[in-house]
């Protein structure tokens, strides 16, 4: 697992608890484990410690809701 799926792993685990099993194919909205408010705390997390901004069609890929699908859309930005 490299350093930016940690990063989004140890943001993810301020809401609760993710499986140990498979975690970077964790899919972190549709388990319910952000809500509204939550997800738009954990982008801006995102955007500050990597220095990016995300689009609003970056929030509709499928690939965002998954840990390594949003790691994969990070480094594309850097």
């Amino acid at each position: 697992m490299d350093n930016i799926a940690q990063f989004i792993i140890g943001e993810l685990e301020k809401y609760g608890s993710i499986p140990n099993k498979n975690v970077e194919k964790f899919n972190f909205v549709d388990s319910g484990l952000v809500d509204s408010l939550a997800i738009m705390k954990f982008i801006i997390a995102i955007e500050g410690q990597f220095n990016i901004s995300f689009n609003d069609d970056d929030l509709l890929l499928d690939d965002f809701r998954i840990v390594s699908g949003l790691s994969q859309i990070i480094k594309n930005k850097l």
